[in-house]
């Protein structure tokens, strides 16, 4: 079954399409805005918070919400979701495609993953 495509925007990478939107976290479990980017087979799903302290980790970094089964290339990745430290990628007053990009293209390179220890809300 096909991913919904309503109020989604659409990017083709590497002759791959996938489907991003910016929704606000009504839960609060993220705290603010969250950018989800899905392949159109759902294989690929990961949640990027946006705007992220960066005191939140013991480190100076970023993390992503992986979801789907297809991270960093070999289409098996974990059962269920996990926290991955990822770069800190362009945020500026709005999402751009180009940042979709980079993320899609960091998470399926090849790499060694770093899983973020979470300190809780």
């Amino acid at each position: 079954m096909a991913v919904a495509k309503k109020n989604r925007r659409k990017i083709v990478v590497d002759g791959r399409d996938f489907y991003w939107n910016v929704t606000e976290d009504e839960d609060e479990y993220y705290g603010g805005f969250i950018l989800t980017i899905v392949s159109d087979d759902k294989h690929f799903l990961v949640r990027y918070p946006l705007n992220q302290p960066q005191n939140q980790l013991k480190f100076r970094a970023n993390y992503i919400v992986v979801e789907g089964r297809d991270f960093y290339g070999n289409g098996n990745f974990g059962g269920s979701w996990q926290r991955v430290v990822c770069p800190i990628f362009d945020e500026t007053e709005a999402v751009t495609p180009s940042t979709v990009r980079e993320i899609i293209l960091w998470s399926l390179t090849d790499k060694e993953n770093t899983f973020a220890e979470w300190p809780g809300p």
